[in-house]
């Protein structure tokens, strides 16, 4: 599902950055979501006019205790000889990073079993128009 405000603005910044932000969250949320599941992706003006990007899912979730990890490069958040998923735990690094070269920042909300909302926060000066 996709939910995007009428009201966005244009904003600044480096095109195949945002994309690949996008791509590297909506990959993760399909990947842990199993069969039958929901992903939701919403764009929306924050007041202020920063922009937030939402990419939420009724996948499998993330322990509390790991939360703040998933950023690192290469943390996985099930051991190797657990593991049940592919990947090389950079997808969600390179948001972080690539979200922080236009200034903005990534949260994480998650219960286990419950899923996952990740949500990109953009700050207002990064519109074109206000």
């Amino acid at each position: 599902r996709a939910r995007v405000s009428a009201d966005l603005p244009r904003i600044r910044g480096d095109a195949r950055y945002i994309r690949q932000i996008l791509l590297n969250l909506v990959s993760n949320a399909v990947k842990f979501t199993p069969a039958g599941g929901r992903v939701t992706v919403c764009v929306w003006r924050e007041e202020g006019g920063g922009i937030v990007l939402s990419v939420a899912d009724t996948g499998i979730g993330v322990p509390q205790q790991m939360q703040a990890r998933v950023f690192e490069p290469f943390f996985q958040v099930q051991s190797d000889h657990a593991r049940q998923y592919q990947g090389t735990g950079l997808g969600l690094s390179l948001v972080k990073g690539l979200t922080e070269l236009h200034g903005g920042r990534v949260e994480i909300e998650a219960r286990r079993r419950r899923g996952t909302i990740f949500r990109v926060r953009l700050p207002a000066y990064r519109n074109v128009t206000p």
